[in-house]
């Protein structure tokens, strides 16, 4: 059943009505064949709760609509003997409610159901994807890069200073900073690319089918929009960054991140506000590089590194 209803969801919301719609005749169909005695009625909340759950309210209302006049046609054509003919409206106004009822019922407790999973996946200070779903997308893209044989890049930033920025601005500064990064981040980045905050003052951007040509002006021209996003207001703090680009999808998603977190702590140690990124995969031999203060020159793939790029 679960199954079915994944499947569902999944479809044109034109499909399942189309299929709701079908459902409503078939059912009266049915109803007529019947006859008198065997009562059917039933059977309309299938075509009213598939469409009330997969599509929405307003189209789960018009199915109810539907069945209440497929309904009502029906026991019209028995021609069943009522006291005054006026029943057979009210009968159709309470056959109505119901089905309506249990639209709004149905289609109220998929939205608040997924509002609920909404938030299960959102950082609520920045409003990016949290750690726990990030981990989850993370693990589906490698089986993605894994299948279809595309690169992967995981970007990894800290900031630099940021405990000196609580300590001397307070906090409430310090969640602005957090939150106008990750809206830099996503004004920055494709749809396709996946912005989470791992904890504190940490983010991570997995960029699917993302390979070398991302190095180095693609992770120098972000690094840049970010510092300067920060400088604009006047808070004193820098990024450091690692990018991990993996020609081959790597084992799992903790290795993934540990890759960059790597990087991004030598990008610490060698003096903050820095990039430092490797590829991973077909040139293994090839030497880490980092962006500025790399002295020497390095080949990737027939890519040529100069040294002292700058980062601003």
């Amino acid at each position: 059943m679960i199954k079915v209803n994944e499947y569902l969801s999944r479809q044109p919301k034109p499909t399942v009505m189309w299929l709701g719609l079908v459902l409503v005749i078939l059912i009266g169909y049915v109803s007529n064949s019947a006859g008198v005695e065997i009562a059917t009625s039933i059977l309309y909340l299938l075509p009213v709760s598939l469409v009330s759950w997969c599509v929405g309210r307003r189209e789960g209302g018009f199915i109810a609509l539907a069945s209440s006049a497929a309904w009502f046609v029906a026991d019209w054509t028995f021609g069943r003997n009522y006291s005054h003919a006026i029943i057979y409206y009210w009968n159709l106004v309470v056959m109505f409610g119901f089905f309506f009822i249990v639209n709004f019922a149905l289609s109220g407790f998929k939205k608040a159901l997924e509002k609920e999973k909404n938030l299960a996946r959102v950082d609520s200070l920045t409003g990016v994807a949290n750690s726990r779903y990030f981990f989850d997308l993370a693990e589906k893209e490698i089986e993605r890069s894994r299948r279809y044989g595309h690169p992967l890049t995981l970007l990894y930033l800290d900031c630099d200073n940021f405990k000196n920025l609580n300590d001397n601005f307070g906090h409430q500064i310090g969640n602005r900073l957090l939150h106008l990064l990750a809206t830099v981040m996503q004004n920055s980045t494709r749809t396709s690319d996946i912005v989470a905050r791992l904890g504190g003052d940490e983010f991570a951007i997995l960029m699917p089918e993302t390979g070398e040509q991302i190095v180095p002006w693609g992770i120098q021209r972000l690094h840049t929009q970010l510092v300067d996003a920060l400088r604009k207001k006047g808070w004193p703090v820098s990024l450091s960054m690692g990018a991990a680009i993996h020609l081959h999808p790597p084992a799992s998603a903790d290795e993934l991140i540990k890759s960059a977190d790597r990087l991004m702590l030598q990008a610490k140690t060698e003096g903050k506000n820095r990039v430092r990124y490797k590829v991973f995969g077909e040139q293994e031999v090839s030497p880490q590089s980092s962006l500025p203060g790399d002295p020497s020159t390095h080949a990737i793939k027939g890519f040529h590194q100069e040294d002292n790029l700058p980062v601003n």
